[in-house]
């Protein structure tokens, strides 16, 4: 995964130098689920904001990365301490915050004037933890997370751009346990704004 990300960044950088890019912000509303023992089911609420450049390729193709500050917020599960008896607190924390820095490089094709499909390979970095889970105040979570994205951008405006997205996470993110991984999907939505 990490050398088809950098190989698709080197391909589109070189594809895209001499175009003018746009450029703006981004905002999503990001509901997150990890899936793996201790961790409660179902996506809970967080947030994505950073910004854009696109680039206008071939025909109806442009490259669309983003560099986007994420809050992630985790329901832990009630048999957190069954599943992982050796290392878990008496009490562990209900809810961990992850915050990181997240780089989806998409490829975009327009349908038509407003409507384009994106998809691409996606880097996410953890940044820092609000986690209290286990004894000696070791880190539960992974620092790193590799993955693929995919998803729609509806043209509203000249300026305003409505966007839906699905990622899945191909990484572990359990930092103690390679016997009980954690892999993560999000849906998100959002606006950009266009400043350049």
């Amino acid at each position: 995964m990490k050398t088809v990300f950098v190989g698709m960044l080197l391909v589109c950088a070189l594809a895209t130098q001499a175009q003018k890019p746009e450029v703006g912000i981004a905002a999503q509303l990001d509901l997150y689920s990890i899936k793996g023992d201790g961790i409660q089911k179902g996506f809970h609420a967080g947030f994505n904001t950073g910004i854009y450049a696109d680039w206008n390729g071939y025909r109806k193709w442009h490259f669309q990365p983003q560099v986007l500050f994420t809050q992630k917020n985790i329901q832990i599960g009630s048999d957190f301490n069954d599943k992982f008896p050796d290392v878990s607190l008496a009490s562990p924390q209900a809810v961990a915050t992850l915050r990181g820095v997240t780089v989806p490089l998409q490829i975009g094709y327009e349908v038509n004037e407003k409507f384009s499909v994106l998809a691409g390979p996606q880097y996410t970095r953890l940044v820092s933890a609000d986690e209290k889970l286990l004894r000696d105040d070791a880190k539960a979570f992974g620092k790193e997370d590799w993955g693929i994205t995919a998803g729609i951008q509806w043209k509203l405006s000249k300026s305003f751009k409505l966007q839906g997205r699905y990622d899945k996470g191909f990484s572990n993110l359990n930092a103690f346990s390679d016997q009980r991984p954690w892999k993560s999907r999000s849906i998100s939505f959002g606006l950009t704004y266009k400043i350049l």
